[in-house]
């Protein structure tokens, strides 16, 4: 036992150690060869002198890359911390979300990929616009992942900030500027390049970082098989035969169903159709490297939960199993995100570990603030800003992208230092960006699975899911209902005094508020659409026939190839015949350095297609008889 951790009774008392300059210096160069990678990414080949290059990358990238920044881009320095503290009070049942998840990234490369790439998209919210025919659509998603970026950057900066300075002391302001300054200086200079190799070299980082502390705390315990044998002594392993895992009761914290059902749903919002991701997969020259960049990120995932959770059992194994003092009953930390750092100062406390650990936290960090930067510059120019700034040079508009990546890179810190001072606020502040998740990823599902849908039904929809998720994160905020946690030791723990009372739900707790937040993406999805459809029917449905086919994903087409062909006409919406191809009856368009370049086969400029017209004025405007099998003149 450590002589800095126990006193002369043998009671264990809280750590003093703290970091010293190793720790520093290591921390120190990660930000620098961060900052490092966005100066030269800047300047090499001539610097970000087009939109399409700094947002893009000239839509030339390497997949492995790619892959990695998409994968980065959700490995936040809150998943290290919150995988630890669910693994050490609840056990494995978390570990099954890299299960859900891989699964999510084979339909994602299957379904998703294939409806984007193709439509040569910056902003994804650009295929709502194509789809609805309206721009309200596109305005309103655009809006929701503005304000939950904004929102999600400034508590993935605060969130390990507060977890530092408990633990070791650093101060909240310093790890604020640190992460935001460096993230938002990089990312506005180098554009999109630099952010996906800065997050190459921060991936590195990171997995160097959680395996080490694995090792080195495995060691502390006495070996893997002591880790495993005090967890399943303890009941952290899953009980496969037990009810609570099976049962489909959506108040139950961690379950089978709550897990897989409701990460496999979160993962298509965030590395479906997110923004940050489809950024990415349509960043690479083909559909094959595109889909291949996503399935990548199904072995990636389940590696670092591996690692994260088995840290979690690591660090419940020292202090339940060798020295049997639960921290957190012993009041040492606040909360279980303080867990991993006051281990690693605590037990490991090897020269140079706490300054890999910040340089994990910090590389999860600026990966997060620096993918919502670029999407957050992406959207709000192709959807807000653009016409606006249609005739002004192309290095013009490189530098409007530019200003937008720092602008919200201010609001951003801003946003950070802000949530130290909300209180309460801050959680409903969570609860919109939780709220945003499950709606956003139902107004492309209705679009892309449902023909019949309109613009009215989306929007509306998405508010109702957003209002729903909302209501059941504040709630489930001020009411408190509790979540059983699995029993800790507190043999060795100096004046512990247990609760005299058990915690128990409070009184007149509506059921709703006790639903698992893993369901809850899935219930704004699933409102979402639900609604959708209602106000598409009483507003006046879309004629399948008008939505062009590439808008649409053919889920039976797909999903069941090898059912007989009069069996699919049962669920499809549309025959694909009957779909009008947009393509064979309009003149290509396209905008280059302000010029309209059209087909060879036509001399004069096509108008641009008349989303509001009907299907015959559609037909007659460039050049067909509107016929039984129209055909062109």
């Amino acid at each position: 036992m450590d002589s800095s951790t126990t006193s002369s009774s043998d009671f264990l008392t809280k750590t003093t150690n703290t970091l010293a300059w190793p720790d520093y210096l290591i921390f120190s160069l990660t930000l620098l060869v961060s900052l490092g990678i966005g100066i030269y990414t800047a300047v090499a080949g001539g610097g970000q002198k087009t939109t399409n290059e700094y947002l893009m990358g000239n839509r030339n990238m390497k997949v492995v890359p790619v892959s990695l920044s998409m994968f980065m881009s959700f490995v936040s320095a809150i998943l290290v911390l919150g995988n630890t503290g669910e693994m050490y009070q609840r056990g494995t049942m978390y570990w099954l979300q890299c299960v859900a998840n891989s699964i999510s990234y084979v339909t994602i490369g299957m379904v998703f990929v294939p409806l984007f790439f193709p439509l040569n998209v910056t902003s994804s919210f650009e295929y709502l616009e194509r789809r609805y025919k309206h721009k309200s659509v596109k305005i309103v998603g655009t809006i929701y992942l503005m304000l939950s970026q904004i929102i999600y950057m400034g508590i993935a900066m605060y969130s390990p900030a507060t977890a530092l300075e408990a633990v070791t002391n650093f101060p909240v302001w310093a790890s604020i500027l640190a992460s935001g300054i460096v993230a938002t200086i990089y990312t506005t200079i180098g554009g999109m390049k630099a952010v996906i190799w800065t997050d190459v070299f921060q991936g590195i980082v990171y997995m160097v970082g959680v395996s080490a502390i694995l090792g080195f705390g495995v060691e502390k315990v006495g070996g893997l098989k002591k880790v495993w044998d005090i967890s399943r002594e303890h009941n952290r392993l899953v009980d496969f035969g037990s009810w609570d895992t099976w049962t489909f009761n959506p108040a139950i914290r961690l379950s089978i169903w709550s897990v897989m059902i409701g990460s496999f749903v979160n993962s298509h919002q965030t590395s479906g159709t997110g923004q940050t991701s489809v950024q990415r997969y349509c960043a690479l020259p083909t559909l094959r490297g595109a889909k291949l960049s996503v399935l990548l990120n199904a072995p990636a995932i389940c590696l670092m939960f591996s690692i994260t959770c088995l840290i979690g059992l690591t660090v419940f194994a020292y202090y339940n199993g060798v020295v049997q003092c639960d921290p957190l009953s012993a009041n040492f930390i606040k909360n279980p995100n303080q867990l991993l750092p006051y281990f690693i100062m605590d037990a490991i406390n090897r020269k140079g570990l706490p300054g890999l650990f910040l340089a994990v936290l910090f590389s999860g960090a600026l990966s997060t603030v620096s993918s919502s930067l670029s999407a957050l510059s992406a959207v709000a120019w192709k959807d807000l800003l653009e016409w606006r700034f249609k005739h002004i040079p192309e290095s013009r508009k490189a530098l409007v992208t530019k200003f937008l990546a720092a602008f919200f890179g201010c609001v951003a810190i801003g946003m950070a230092f802000l949530a130290s001072k909300m209180g309460n606020v801050l959680q409903a502040s969570q609860s919109f960006v939780t709220g945003v998740a499950g709606p956003l990823l139902g107004m492309f599902v209705l679009g892309a699975v449902f023909p019949c849908a309109n613009w009215k039904g989306a929007t509306i929809g998405s508010i109702f899911g957003l209002g729903i998720t909302m209501w059941i994160t504040i709630g489930a905020y001020i009411t408190k209902p509790y979540s059983l946690t699995l029993p800790v030791v507190t043999d060795r723990c100096l004046n512990y005094t247990p609760p005299a009372f058990p915690p128990t739900n409070p009184p007149n707790v509506l059921g709703i508020y006790k639903i698992s937040y893993l369901w809850y993406a899935t219930v704004g999805t699933l409102t979402t659409i639900i609604v959708g459809l209602a106000v598409s029917f009483a507003t006046g449905p879309t004629n399948p026939r008008s939505v062009h086919r590439k808008y649409i994903i053919a889920i039976v087409d797909q999903c069941y190839c090898c059912l007989p062909e009069s069996f699919k006409k049962l669920f499809r919406c549309w025959e694909p015949s009957e779909a009008i191809d947009e393509d064979e009856i309009t003149e290509e368009i396209e905008l280059k350095d302000s010029k309209i370049v059209t087909s060879k086969k036509d001399s004069q400029v096509a108008p641009l297609p008349d989303y509001s017209a009907t299907e015959t004025e559609a037909h007659q405007r460039v050049g067909y008889k509107v016929e039984d099998n129209p055909t062109k003149y």
